[in-house]
């Protein structure tokens, strides 16, 4: 497939997700502010889609017209204008837009597969130090830092449990 049209650059789900200071989501009701187009790859895909649909059209309206040409050149023999070159230009348009589409789909994808996460890990919205409390569910941001010192604890020691089984297997591999 082609590069997509100029000024599509690849985004990551960390730019398109946007919290509010203090505030991490950990389910998609509590993502604050509401998506946006600029934000959200569902709504950045849905306006493609229009666009994606016109390609199409002109991508068969140019690639009937060239097999209409070639059928009534072998008939006739007679040299009509050439197509090709549009036929190519609108191939590449449509190429261009399927990128787009797929990036914003992986996109979505991925935002999805993070807020599961965030979601499996973290289950209370860590709400603002100071403030007004209107979420009666939640934990304070020093309630998250301690459970992200608990994770991390946790993961060092399951990485230095693998490193000892390593270790031992390769000595048990080379007496």
């Amino acid at each position: 497939m082609s590069a997509p049209v100029q000024g599509m650059g690849q985004m990551s789900a960390a730019s398109v997700m946007h919290h509010p200071p203090g505030m991490i989501p950990s389910n998609p009701q509590a993502i604050q502010p509401p998506p946006t187009v600029e934000t959200d790859p569902i709504a950045k895909f849905k306006t493609l889609l229009p666009k994606l649909k016109e390609t199409l059209v002109n991508l068969f309206k140019t690639g009937g017209h060239l097999f209409y040409q070639n059928a009534s050149q072998d008939e006739t023999g007679a040299q009509l204008d050439n197509v090709t070159g549009r036929f190519e230009k609108c191939l590449e348009e449509f190429y261009a837009l399927c990128d787009q589409v797929e990036m914003y789909l992986k996109l979505a994808q991925e935002v999805i597969q993070q807020d599961k996460d965030s979601s499996r890990n973290t289950p209370n919205l860590i709400l603002p130090q100071k403030g007004d409390i209107s979420q009666p569910e939640g934990q304070l941001y020093s309630q998250y830092l301690s459970t992200v010192r608990a994770q991390i604890s946790c993961a060092k020691d399951i990485r230095d449990l693998l490193h000892d089984c390593l270790k031992n297997f390769h000595e048990h591999l080379h007496p």
